[in-house]
């Protein structure tokens, strides 16, 4: 399976977490055909992938994972300017979209179409956005405690560090059972959150997540 998993450190320099994200990143390839891994750190942030290739924006400022597809990869060419080395990936698309203001808003995110979860970092603002496009077809969960925030593809990947209980939300299993889902975020483990689609999450150090819709 290709897919996401890394983390952010609230304080340090992340010594000892590489090897917290590569058993992350083990439970997100468990299904499917294999991929290669990358794993990169940028100061306190690890961010790891699966068939995923991690790219910087122009101005270095941006750290950008994307697992899935941009659509209008054309229309942002125009709109960011191309890059003078040729043609943009996908993930050069994401990488200078999030670059292009001092500070991405919610229409910023929302100028991108197609099939994706994305995770971008900044070191010099210390600053993490998650964002999954207007279906969802890609899956993102997150979790966060005072120390940490973490996130991965798959909730089994999300519970491989002990950092949170393993209580069960029995609202949401129930919800679930009845076919009667309430909310978008929850999920059958308390204190690990799926990221809804259409939403971005903003973290930094020190305040809870933030998570808006985009779309």
């Amino acid at each position: 399976m290709v897919g996401l998993a890394g983390l952010v450190r609230a304080a340090g320099d992340g010594r000892g977490d590489a090897e917290v994200v590569t058993r992350m990143l083990a439970r997100v390839a468990v299904d499917g055909p294999p991929h290669p891994s990358t794993l990169l750190q940028a100061g306190p942030a690890i961010l790891g992938g699966v068939g995923v290739t991690p790219a910087w924006s122009r101005d270095r400022r941006w750290l950008v994972q994307c697992d899935g597809r941009v659509d209008n990869g054309s229309d942002l060419d125009r709109w960011v300017g191309a890059r003078v080395d040729g043609p943009m990936s996908d993930v050069e698309c994401v990488a200078d979209v999030f670059a292009r203001p001092e500070t991405p808003e919610a229409a910023d995110v929302a100028r991108l179409i197609g099939d994706f979860a994305i995770v971008a970092w900044q070191s010099q603002s210390r600053r993490l956005c998650l964002a999954r496009d207007a279906l969802g077809l890609r899956p993102l969960f997150y979790a966060w405690t005072p120390e940490v925030c973490w996130w991965a593809s798959t909730l089994a990947a999300l519970l491989e560090p002990d950092w949170i209980a393993r209580t069960f939300n029995e609202g949401h299993i129930g919800e679930y059972l009845a076919r009667a889902p309430v909310s978008l975020h929850e999920t059958p483990i308390v204190g690990a959150h799926r990221l809804p689609q259409a939403h971005w999450l903003q973290w930094t150090p020190g305040r809870p997540p933030q998570v808006t819709p985009f779309w």
